[in-house]
């Protein structure tokens, strides 16, 4: 095969992939969190806001992050976040937790509702954070 037949097929690959494949990176989902969740969360552990810090909370239960006053329902949720949880939880938090204090999408105090991309680029980023 020539090279120019291995670009050509390269690039028609690369077009038969969703759009939200390519698109779901850590490095998307840092620039997501600096732009949608930033205002109210941090990554650093420890560094609370209005939010709790979302450093190093995946795989780890919900509601337990130090210093930080959740709900009740929070604390008692049993929730572990995973790829899965997290993105039900980003899609709609009241519906995946109702009583929880993260505003509800479409609301006035709520950044934006991220696209199921976004969400999967989101997640990536606070998959690749160190965990403590």
């Amino acid at each position: 095969m020539t090279n120019f037949n291995l670009i050509v097929l390269s690039a028609v690959a690369s077009m038969a992939l969703p759009a939200s494949a390519s698109a779901q990176t850590p490095e998307r989902g840092k620039a997501l969190f600096a732009a949608e969740c930033s205002a109210c969360h941090s990554v650093v552990p420890g560094q609370n806001g209005i939010g709790p810090s979302l450093g190093s909370i995946y795989g780890k239960r919900a509601g337990t992050v130090p210093g930080f006053k959740f709900s009740i329902e929070m604390r008692t949720s049993h929730i572990v976040w995973t790829d899965a949880e997290l993105n039900k939880f980003l899609t709609d938090p009241n519906n995946a937790l109702f009583g929880t204090k993260m505003p509800t999408p479409g609301t006035e105090m709520h950044m934006g509702t991220p696209s199921a991309a976004d969400r999967g680029s989101l997640i990536a980023y606070l998959r690749s954070l160190p965990r403590s």
